[in-house]
């Protein structure tokens, strides 16, 4: 059986997916570290949980978080914006 959970990816063959895949994967990511801190940070139901997930895990949230931290980022890491 083929574990799917374990990268076995060389870095060329990482550097070869295209960004918006990429990017479909970070939201998947992100999505899932914002249902975490919801259900472990506040006691909603299902309904009020789903609403939440929905406000903060949208583009035009997720840009507003980027506009805070970007006077954070290092050079090395404002390269990925150029």
């Amino acid at each position: 059986m083929e574990n799917h959970f374990q990268c076995n990816l060389s870095v060329p063959e990482v550097n070869a997916i295209p960004n918006l895949a990429l990017a479909h994967v970070g939201d998947s990511v992100y999505e899932l570290m914002v249902r975490t801190m919801l259900c472990t940070r506040a006691a909603l139901k299902v309904q009020q949980l789903h609403k939440a997930t929905v406000k903060l895990v949208n583009a035009s949230a997720q840009a507003a978080f980027a506009e805070k931290i970007l006077p954070l980022l290092s050079e090395e890491e404002m390269d990925f914006f150029r």
